[in-house]
């Protein structure tokens, strides 16, 4: 995938500016409630997704295989299905198949890492 490390980077940023924003909305509203929402989009959404994208700058030949945009695709389902869910269930509106997904994306995300990063002995 062409600008991998871009995208990534950008992607956490987006993610980190959205639990940034819902950081500070939980301030001002008094409501604590989505705290663990917002914990989870700044470190699976944010860092996670910072870190993959370091990573990437780091092994370029690795960016250009077809599994790492496997690897970005599946990184950004994870963080919306998983966040998504959350704050359906903490909303109690349900979620469960959500976050369930979510689970199974992100442990997916990493074992692509993995993956990935056994890959760099070869590049």
């Amino acid at each position: 995938m062409k600008n991998l490390t871009y995208n990534f980077l950008i992607a956490a940023i987006l993610y980190g500016l959205w639990g940034t924003l819902m950081g500070a909305w939980m301030v001002f509203a008094g409501e604590s409630y989505l705290s663990q929402v917002h914990a989870h989009i700044n470190l699976v959404g944010w860092v996670t997704l910072a870190l993959f994208g370091v990573f990437y700058h780091i092994y370029p030949s690795v960016s250009e295989l077809k599994l790492a945009a496997v690897h970005f695709w599946t990184a950004n389902l994870s963080v919306l299905t998983l966040n998504i869910g959350l704050w359906m269930f903490f909303e109690q509106q349900g979620g469960f198949l959500l976050i369930r997904a979510g689970t199974v994306l992100v442990l997916l995300s990493f074992l692509l890492f993995l993956v990935l990063m056994c890959r760099t002995r070869a590049a």
